[in-house]
């Protein structure tokens, strides 16, 4: 192998490894529905037309495969009904953001647009359904 040979094989290699290295390093998160999985303690506090104010916490556990189901007390405008456990689906995109809904025993759903931090560990959610202003954090247990 001849110096030149040598040197030009160096060069190439190192280009290779600046050029995968900076790839990973500007790398966006990736994020799939079966990263969601486990139970999360959940605090959230908003308000709702026609109810006031809406303060709750509890816990949802995700099964990785889109489905959940949640226990929560809740006060709405200082009424503290039962705890309530509930169930529902949810979707994550791969830019680490996604949906959540939610079927109450009357027939209704509620709808959450969240996105995920901490490599999984913690969700920030908001209500997204028209009069209801929620915010929802959400801590890996």
């Amino acid at each position: 192998m001849t110096p030149l040979f040598r040197r030009a094989a160096r060069a190439a290699l190192l280009l290779a490894l600046i050029t995968v290295t900076s790839g990973l390093l500007s790398a966006q998160p990736r994020c799939f529905v079966f990263q969601l999985q486990g139970s999360y303690a959940f605090s959230g506090s908003g308000s709702a037309t026609g109810i006031g104010q809406i303060t709750m916490v509890g816990v949802q556990t995700f099964d990785g495969q889109g489905n959940f189901t949640l226990t929560e007390t809740a006060s709405f405008g200082g009424i503290i009904p039962p705890p309530s456990t509930l169930s529902g689906k949810n979707t994550v995109n791969q830019d680490c953001t996604g949906t959540a809904t939610t079927k109450f025993p009357d027939g209704s759903t509620g709808h959450l647009s969240f996105v995920i931090a901490d490599n999984g560990k913690t969700l920030y959610a908001m209500e997204a359904d028209s009069g209801v202003n929620l915010s929802i954090i959400f801590t890996k247990q």
